[in-house]
């Protein structure tokens, strides 16, 4: 080999010797620069975190007192409908009773004035048999037959009125005993 040669061979192994070192070097900052990129990069997201837990604690209580207030809103709704209901149950149970008064009343009424007009009739009755003479036409039989009819619808007429007394008694007893229940429609609890 020449000296020239040589001398070429020696300048190229330099040249790629130091083009090696440059390239190592580079790349060795570029990987240290990566590192404290990748470290900056952690501390950001570690700061991120951070601040988004605080975000959170700080935002907890609020939540929660939402949740407090909706689970309190949600109660007085659900109490308010139960109230609702009860007291719908007590109209419509005051509505049947009252119905039912009414139809006793008026029964009632109905079979004393019919008791009324039979008391008056066989007073009518005992009136002519004492004043008549027994030559008259009317058959003594067909009105002791119709006093035994008076007498018989007399007794059914008194036992109507037993039950409707008992009935009524019944009623009375029945009525609801939580009838003085009282509708708040503003309940709020305040905590």
């Amino acid at each position: 080999m020449t000296e020239r040669a040589r001398s070429s061979t020696q300048n190229i192994s330099c040249m790629r010797s130091q083009s090696f070192r440059e390239s190592r070097d580079r790349v060795t900052r570029t990987a240290s620069e990566l590192h404290r990129q990748t470290d900056k990069v952690d501390e950001v997201g570690r700061q991120v975190n951070q601040r988004h837990c605080e975000q959170r604690q700080i935002d907890r209580p609020m939540v929660d007192r939402n949740v407090q207030e909706a689970l309190q809103k949600a109660q007085i709704q659900s109490e308010r409908m139960r109230i609702e209901s009860i007291n719908e149950a007590i109209r419509e149970r005051d509505a049947i009773c009252e119905e039912k008064l009414a139809a006793q009343k008026t029964l009632y009424s109905r079979l004393l004035e019919e008791q009324a007009r039979r008391l008056h009739a066989e007073q009518a009755l005992q009136t002519n048999l004492s004043s008549s003479p027994l030559t008259e036409h009317n058959d003594m039989a067909e009105v002791k037959g119709r006093l035994a009819r008076v007498e018989y619808e007399h007794r059914e007429l008194k036992q109507l009125m037993l039950d409707l007394r008992s009935d009524l008694t019944n009623l009375i007893v029945q009525q609801p005993t939580y009838k003085s229940t009282v509708n708040i429609p503003n309940f709020i609890v305040k905590s």
